[in-house]
């Protein structure tokens, strides 16, 4: 039986919420984010250029938008995938938890021209 050690850090917490990675899930070191995101908080901005993302919302409402898409902005229920090289960000309509895989850990550090965005709505609620 092959055993898999699993990590769970905290990486963030603020008035937006909270943001863990589990990793020793995936192979090729690939994480696995979880959001704790409070109503009307946004969260992303990013772009991935060599890998897809998935997204699933275990628990509330989040509004997703992403580039290219018509309508741009679309509800995420148990999961969509987000293509590569494709910016997006998410609004927590409700307080909401999030999961979000497939990037490497140095693609998650891209941020796109959408991130100002995210930045205008959270600085509003602060």
């Amino acid at each position: 039986m092959v055993e898999k050690l699993l990590k769970f850090e905290k990486i963030h917490e603020d008035k937006r919420g909270e943001i863990y990675l589990i990793t020793g899930l995936f192979p090729e070191g690939r994480e696995l984010t979880l959001f704790i995101t409070n109503k009307g908080y946004a969260r992303g901005g990013c772009i991935h250029k060599d890998s897809d993302e998935q997204c699933c919302v275990l628990d509330g409402v989040i509004e997703y938008y992403v580039e290219g898409r018509s309508p741009e902005r679309f509800h995420v229920g148990r999961g969509t995938l987000i293509p590569k090289n494709t910016q997006h960000f998410f609004i927590a309509l409700t307080n909401s938890i999030v999961i979000e895989w497939g990037p490497k850990p140095e693609e998650k550090k891209q941020k796109g021209l959408w991130r100002v965005y995210v930045d205008e709505i959270n600085k509003k609620k602060m």
